[in-house]
């Protein structure tokens, strides 16, 4: 499996393809109409992140210990950025998403949503380790 360095350095790569942004956003929506839906089980009030005008569900289980990644929203660009958070965090250990998770902050801010970069880790702590400090705010 790739690391979440190497699949960061995939999304930047993938993305600098594109120069033009209304083709970024286009992007980003296509990959969130690939995602899976979410079951509709997880949709819950406890799954549901505040804190956006879309709503956005975050279902996390731990797999062979690995943290698993589901979720959906009812917005087309807010899912595409869901994707790619997916994509490079989910099937990674919880020592290896919190430990690269500065990281990860850093390239939200610049272009990913706040509310689900707050809420990952959490969701990661709750299912392995609630020692670990906040990174990005809770």
């Amino acid at each position: 499996m790739k690391t979440i360095n190497e699949l960061q350095d995939e999304v930047i790569e993938e993305f600098s393809d594109f120069d033009d942004w209304m083709d970024k956003y286009q992007l980003l929506i296509d990959l969130g109409n690939e995602q899976e839906p979410l079951d509709e089980k997880y949709k819950t009030e406890q799954n549901l992140i505040d804190g956006c005008q879309s709503r956005v569900w975050l279902q996390a289980d731990m797999e062979d210990g690995n943290v698993v990644f589901q979720a959906e929203s009812d917005a087309l660009i807010v899912k595409g950025i869901i994707a790619l958070l997916i994509k490079v965090v989910s099937g990674h250990t919880p020592d290896e998403i919190l430990k690269q998770w500065l990281i990860i902050c850093y390239v939200g801010n610049q272009c990913f949503c706040v509310f689900l970069i707050v809420h990952i880790p959490n969701h990661v702590k709750e299912l392995h380790s609630p020692e670990w400090p906040v990174v990005c705010g809770a």
